[in-house]
């Protein structure tokens, strides 16, 4: 007789957590410079158990904790931004602290001692997960019974609370002066084959973008997935391809949720175990901004020796970061070949600090300046590095899916470079009138390609060209394609069949001198003039 799965941690989160008591870190997200009765919150609740807390404590101490225990991600999102309410007022006022909280299958009449909020709890081990609920939150503040059962109940003597700081000293107090020597040198390494293009998926209100290198390897540059409920077909399809991806390397723009939970999604846990990691060091923003997944999936990784923590602008250990020893920069010890790395200033505007720590991607495809690709993350252009304001870029995926809070005013084109925004359904208004404005006005391409209407979006790099192309559906479909040479476009539409599996070469009538290469095993497309001849075995 088979001994039955072991059961991860993830999906035993569910059992009996209805009706029970359990602790959750308020996280609101808005605009700190709109007017009062203007103002809408985008309301998280990062969740915790007495269960979860003492199996992450255990992990984080070293101590054997099985086969079971993988990073998972515990998160309630409210349905819809909140306006200005009472409601409101208190969960600003108590933005990041722990409180007692309830989970309801049923709407429960509120107290005068709590708020009740309608939304989603998400949970992910493997696959994703959302569900209904309804969230009850006491407005007595519990942090002390709660410090006092976790003394009880998991330690059963004396000992801080184990949030993130408390977590990396214990894993890396004791370790050499610069504890991610190791994992840098794998990084270097990885950095010697040139990037020759990758994919933006459809992953809605996130960020999920794949990069293929010469050596066949891939990376990837954030790897999140919506956290509101969109009924987009395109999503399912793009998570039905993630789930076999196989990254040799991950680099976190930042530590927002739309940002990493999709690696639930991939089918692989060897992701955790030998995958490398970049990401901006979380201590930057401090306990009480980091959600309890973000902060569990940074200690698994500094426990495994996978992750490497970036704060630039200063040589400090990484238990010593805070809000003052970031002032951004070009993180010199990765940038080779056609790919460079930097980090933003972090300062807190209203595009939120959260973001501005966050990494930015450049790929060199040629010596001029005039000619790069940018991936923003969620910093803003203005709290970049001096060195990315005033490029003239050829592709773009604009900042943080096309907010208002990030308007593209430090970066041009020359007319011909086309800007794609990662978005999904929202309830920020991304993307921004203003902020699509501003990359016409900045001579982008007025076709902005956005993801929502893709399943994702294919880009291929060059010294002297870029190829990218919408994938909207796998039948039968029209591709839509842009080709840059030098300052030159060419808008192409063609039909392609996934049927094909074998090389076929095509000639388009109206520009003889252009030809396209298709493998529809890798779905690429790669280009060249006629006068260069190709292979005659395809002629």
């Amino acid at each position: 007789m088979k001994n039955p799965p072991v059961k991860s941690i993830g999906q035993e989160l569910l059992q009996r957590v209805y009706n029970q008591r359990i602790w959750g870190k308020i996280i609101c997200h808005f605009d700190e410079d709109a007017e009062k009765e203007d103002i809408n919150t985008r309301v998280q609740v990062s969740l915790i158990t007495v269960k979860t807390l003492e199996a992450d404590w255990n992990f984080i101490q070293g101590e054997e904790t099985g086969a079971s225990y993988k990073p998972y991600f515990f998160e309630f999102f409210a349905d819809v931004n909140m306006s200005y309410t009472t409601e409101q007022e208190f969960l600003r006022k108590n933005n990041g602290k722990i409180l007692r909280v309830y989970l309801r299958k049923t709407e429960p009449v509120p107290s005068e001692n709590s708020i009740v909020l309608s939304g989603h709890l998400l949970t992910a081990a493997s696959p994703i997960r959302r569900q209904g609920y309804y969230l009850e939150i006491t407005k007595e503040d519990d942090i002390g019974k709660f410090v006092s059962n976790t003394l009880k109940w998991i330690l059963k003597r004396k000992k801080k609370i184990p949030l993130l700081r408390e977590g990396m000293k214990k894993i890396i107090l004791n370790a050499d002066k610069n504890p991610f020597a190791r994992i840098d040198k794998e990084i270097q390494s990885f950095f010697q084959s040139p990037i020759c293009g990758g994919s933006i998926y459809n992953v809605g209100q996130g960020n999920f973008v794949r990069f293929y290198m010469d050596s066949n390897e891939s990376f990837l540059f954030d790897a999140g997935m919506t956290t509101h409920k969109d009924s987009n077909t395109k999503i399912t399809t793009a998570r039905a391809e993630i789930r076999g991806i196989q990254p040799q390397l991950i680099i976190l723009s930042h530590w927002d949720i739309d940002h990493i939970i999709g690696i639930a999604e991939i089918d692989n846990d060897k992701i955790y175990e030998d995958t490398i990691w970049i990401a901006p060091n979380p201590l930057l923003l401090g306990d009480e901004k980091t959600s309890f997944s973000a902060a569990r999936l940074c200690l698994y990784l500094l426990r495994k020796n996978r992750i490497s923590l970036l704060h630039q602008g200063k040589n400090a250990n990484p238990l010593n970061a805070d809000e003052t020893t970031s002032s951004g920069g070009k993180v010199t010890k990765y940038c080779q070949n056609n790919f460079e790395l930097f980090q933003g200033n972090g300062k807190d505007d209203s595009n939120g600090r959260r973001n501005n720590i966050g990494l930015i991607l450049r790929i060199r495809l040629k010596d001029s300046l005039n000619y790069n690709a940018l991936f923003a993350g969620d910093c803003s252009f203005e709290q970049m590095p001096e060195e990315l304001k005033d490029g003239c870029y050829a592709f773009l995926l604009t900042a943080h899916h096309g907010s208002k809070n990030a308007l593209p005013n430090d970066v041009y084109s020359d007319g011909n470079g086309l800007a794609v925004i990662s978005y999904g359904k929202n309830s920020h208004g991304h993307p921004d009138k203003e902020h699509t404005n501003a990359l016409k006005k900045n001579r982008f391409l007025d076709d902005c390609w956005e993801t929502k209407d893709a399943i994702r979006i294919d880009f291929y790099f060059d010294r002297d060209y870029i190829l990218a192309s919408r994938i909207q559906n796998w039948e039968d479909t029209w591709w839509t394609t842009k080709y840059t040479k030098g300052t030159i476009l060419f808008p192409i539409n063609f039909q392609m069949n996934r049927t094909l599996y074998n090389p076929k070469l095509w000639r388009l009538q109206w520009n003889p001198n252009l030809w396209i290469l298709h493998f529809d095993s890798k779905l690429w497309m790669i280009l060249w003039e006629k006068s260069q001849k190709p292979p005659t075995h395809l002629t």
